[in-house]
């Protein structure tokens, strides 16, 4: 459950190179894998609200490295419930996007 606080990172920097090698050959496709990054990270913005409703603190050390060192993620109520009101707003507008016409290259 620790590694579930990377999974908001990780996703979308997994997802856009993607998205945008396939958007090159067809936009619907790079439209499709950036509406399910958002979706995927809407429901990891879930799962850690529900995990942080006990008000627990919990962190995850990149590389186990402690503080001073290496990056340390910290998950409470706070961060999770900005999480999901980000994600939120990045549904939206990857759904704007997915809603334009297709403009042909000449």
């Amino acid at each position: 459950a620790s590694q579930l606080v990377l999974a908001p990172i990780a996703l979308p920097a997994l997802a856009a190179p993607l998205a945008v090698l396939l958007m090159l050959r067809r936009r619907a496709a790079g439209v499709a894998v950036s509406f399910a990054s958002c979706v995927a990270v809407l429901g990891v913005a879930i799962a850690l609200l529900v995990l942080s409703a006990d008000g627990t603190v919990r962190t995850y050390e990149v590389g186990d490295w402690p503080a001073p060192f290496g990056i340390v993620l910290v998950l409470d109520r706070l961060s999770a419930i900005g999480l999901h009101g980000l994600d939120e707003r990045l549904d939206k507008r990857v759904a704007r996007a997915g809603g334009c016409e297709e403009q042909e290259l000449r």
